[in-house]
């Protein structure tokens, strides 16, 4: 339980400071990834397998990249309309170069975002709260990471514009629909994690959706101008 709010503060609060979002988000996030490694086999003697980290997980990977791209779609089908592709559209994206682009989607969010959350909460966190029961450590863990990205949200609102359009009821409503999308994505992220044993499905899953959901954001804002509603 305190981990998880430890987590839940360590991002929250970065989130809220700019220099953050440059080029310590990638090294900081790592860094605490190894903390994290470190005390669970340290501190608390967890082994290698009940954070997800055991052998023959190479198969996996595959499995977690086409699972990604498959949930991906809707994104890249939306783009073929003017209206849907509003929804996608992300100004936080907006001017970025390509060489920024590949940067994020091969380095930063793998590394940065996808690697460091999946071990926290698929696999220190769960494998911590394991042993009181698989269910209850999936909604611990799940909940954690769907509070993990409250200030993610309200960046999301902020570089979008839409503080200035939405009154503080609605951005509310936004920023809590976020937290029950990523609570949701957690628990199945969590499924995968025990399906498979380990964690590699889950890192490749959930760094294919998160590359390709900002490629296609890129793509939107050559699309239409418009801020997402």
């Amino acid at each position: 339980m305190s981990l998880g709010l430890l987590l839940v503060a360590y991002n929250n609060l970065l989130n809220l400071w700019p220099p953050f979002h440059g080029r310590l988000y990638v090294p900081v996030n790592l860094a605490l990834t190894a903390g994290l490694v470190g005390l669970a086999g340290g501190a608390r003697g967890l082994e290698w397998r009940a954070v997800g980290l055991g052998p023959d997980q190479g198969k996996w990977l595959a499995a977690g990249v086409v699972l990604g791209m498959i949930a991906s779609t809707p994104l890249f089908a939306a783009l073929r309309g003017k209206r849907a592709a509003v929804s996608v559209a992300d100004d936080r994206f907006a001017g970025i170069t390509r060489a920024g682009l590949a940067y994020r989607a091969f380095v930063r969010i793998p590394m940065g975002t996808a690697l460091p959350e999946e071990v926290a909460f698929r696999g220190v966190l769960f494998g911590l709260t394991a042993p009181a029961g698989v269910m209850e450590a999936a909604l611990w863990s799940s909940l954690a990471f769907g509070l993990w990205h409250v200030a993610p949200a309200f960046n999301r609102l902020k570089a979008n514009g839409r503080l200035e359009v939405l009154s503080g009821r609605q951005v509310a409503l936004r920023i809590t629909a976020a937290v029950v999308a990523t609570f949701v994505a957690g628990m199945g992220f969590t499924w995968l994690r025990v399906v498979s044993g380990g964690l590699a499905a889950p890192i490749a899953l959930h760094a294919t959706v998160n590359s390709l959901g900002m490629v296609a954001a890129y793509l939107a804002n050559s699309r239409t101008r418009q801020s997402y509603p």
